[in-house]
């Protein structure tokens, strides 16, 4: 199955939005500063109003998180991730290209391959994944096919 599409300033921000809320450590340091504020609170008033309090100052933190990280992206020179992809599942290997590189990642070293709102991302490794943003499917099931036909080769590797 081979796949074309363009990616986007907005699909590399969902990715990183979306990977980071995922992100265990994240959350914890996050849940670590609401439990802090909550408590700090308690001191202020009641145990809703400290709740209440609390969870703004959580939302707020990953308003800011987000608003960073459009920040940080937007200051990125990109064009090698914003830019024309291909993409190809094939027997030995998945296979990437755009105008800068052709890679070929064999079965055995694909870590997993994940659906989310938005896209599906295939992670190469540990920390790096190839984005494909919905709108490259021409419908839910081509992109449910993509998705088992990756996991499948996977789990044979």
């Amino acid at each position: 199955m081979r796949i074309e599409y363009e990616n986007k300033f907005s699909d590399l921000l969902l990715f990183n939005a979306v990977h980071q809320f995922r992100s265990p450590v994240l959350q914890g340091l996050y849940l670590l500063f609401f439990a802090l504020f909550f408590w700090s609170e308690l001191n202020y008033g009641t145990t809703s109003a400290a709740a209440t309090s609390a969870s703004l100052w959580y939302l707020a933190m990953w308003v800011l998180q987000f608003g960073f990280n459009a920040a940080y992206l937007f200051s990125k020179d990109n064009k090698s991730v914003l830019t024309m992809h291909i993409v190809e599942i094939q027997d030995e290997a998945f296979f990437e290209e755009t105008k800068f590189n052709k890679s070929f990642f064999y079965w055995p070293g694909i870590v997993k391959a994940v659906s989310r709102p938005g896209f599906v991302a295939v992670y190469v490794a540990a920390h790096m994944a190839h984005i494909i943003p919905n709108r490259a499917f021409s419908s839910k099931e081509q992109r449910d096919r993509f998705l088992a036909l990756v996991r499948e080769k996977i789990d044979a590797a």
